[in-house]
């Protein structure tokens, strides 16, 4: 899918170039044997049948990718332009909801699918995140305390870094609080080493 936007506004297209037209063809529609064999028709009737049954679908199926594409597109509007890191808390339920879908359906949609925003390619699933309540009741999104894990460790001394329980009270200082071991399992997401194989001697 290709997204653009201008101030505002957001126009989003399926890019055709990877998702083809297909049309129906029966070279055998007039053919005067056919026409003739009972059993040839309804061979070919069933299998017509089967035929546009399967393009109706893939177009019901372009129409939900679109539909679930322009419902995240536009949550997530104010960071397109900018770090796609920093999005508003949006999940793959409340999407259902307010879609009237079912949550299978949209996993399945967003699973493996990308997005060409302007001049950048992101996956669509990374524009979902779960949310984190802040002690003053700001919600903010999941990816967006990962992204203040990696600043404190890269703000870290490299010779006394810090543990994954220092980087809990330092969250906590801006009034994210999780429990340690979310910390542990966030920063291991993010790749980032143990407090004893990042020290530097």
């Amino acid at each position: 899918m290709i997204a653009k936007t201008s101030g505002d506004n957001l126009y989003l297209e399926l890019n055709r170039e990877w998702v083809p037209q297909l049309r129906l063809y029966n070279p055998y529609e007039n053919k005067l044997e056919v026409i003739k064999d009972p059993q040839a028709k309804e061979f070919l009737r069933n299998n017509m049948n089967d035929a546009k049954g399967l393009i109706d679908s893939l177009k019901r199926r372009e129409e939900t990718m679109c539909r679930v594409a322009d419902y995240v597109l536009k949550h997530q509007k104010h960071t397109l332009n900018g770090d796609i890191s920093d999005i508003n808390s949006l999940t793959i339920n409340t999407v259902a909801e307010n879609l009237k879908l079912h949550p299978s359906t949209i996993s399945r949609t967003v699973s493996n699918k990308y997005v060409q925003i302007n001049d950048k390619v992101v996956p669509l699933k990374s524009l979902l995140s779960h949310s984190v309540k802040k002690t003053n009741g700001e919600i903010i999104s999941k990816v967006s305390v990962k992204k203040k894990i990696r600043e404190i460790v890269d703000r870290e001394d490299k010779k006394t870094p810090y543990s994954d329980n220092a980087v809990k009270e330092r969250l906590e200082l801006e009034g994210i609080v999780i429990k340690r071991r979310t910390v542990a399992k966030y920063r291991e997401s993010l790749r980032i080493l143990p407090t004893h194989l990042r020290r530097k001697r």
